[in-house]
């Protein structure tokens, strides 16, 4: 496994997650509710969750794939075994945790989705409830 591989696991989760915003961005607010954001939100986890655990098998056959390389090249010696293993774990992590601020930022964008949703609906509410003649007292 070359890091291209694990870059191509988190490119799946950036896509995926960059073809939901878009979709939700281009509705009229009106058209959007509570369960589409809902789904939104889920699909976005599951992709996430998704990409973990790919990146921890590959991270896993990678260990062992360079274990071997380096005893069939004579050179697993600690340090030099230490030393690749944790520049493919770093490698990983640091992808893992590129998505990971990805998923928050998308997230934030459906939680202020729903906040815009949330006023249009009260304001539609206090237009009804003043077209019906009711009026708040206090």
């Amino acid at each position: 496994m070359e890091s291209s591989v694990i870059l191509g696991m988190a490119s799946k989760f950036i896509s995926i997650s960059g073809e939901i915003l878009p979709d939700l961005k281009r509705r009229e607010i009106a058209t959007i509710d509570a369960d589409l954001l809902k789904l939104k939100r889920e699909r976005m986890a599951e992709a996430l969750e998704e990409l973990r655990a790919e990146v921890g098998k590959a991270v896993e056959q990678k260990k062992a794939a360079i274990k071997q390389d380096l005893i069939n090249r004579g050179l697993a010696n600690s340090t030099v075994l230490d030393s690749k293993i944790r520049q493919t774990e770093q490698y990983a992590a640091d992808e893992l945790e590129k998505a990971s601020r990805e998923y928050s930022r998308n997230i934030e964008e459906i939680a202020l989705l729903e906040r815009k949703i949330a006023e249009q609906n009260k304001a539609s509410w206090k237009k009804l409830l003043n077209l019906v003649g009711i009026r708040r007292f206090g």
